[in-house]
């Protein structure tokens, strides 16, 4: 890999909150930056992507879902 590439990585668990009644479980998701070891957690799995989409496109304003075709 070039030095000057940018690089990070992420762990991503996701789970179903065992709380709740499994027809209407909700997932959950953590993501964990594995350079940095900071963790964040999220309700919905669109969260937590628009999440890995500002650490991508940092400069980027709008967020995917949030996007025109």
């Amino acid at each position: 890999m070039n030095p000057s590439t940018m690089y990070a990585s992420f762990l991503i668990r996701v789970w179903q909150d065992a709380e709740t009644i499994p027809s209407v479980a909700q997932w959950r998701v953590e993501i964990e930056h594995i350079q940095s070891g900071q963790q964040h957690c999220f309700d919905t799995l669109e969260q937590a992507l628009d999440f890995l989409y500002r650490q991508v496109y940092p400069l980027e304003s709008v967020l995917p879902s949030e996007r025109k075709l």
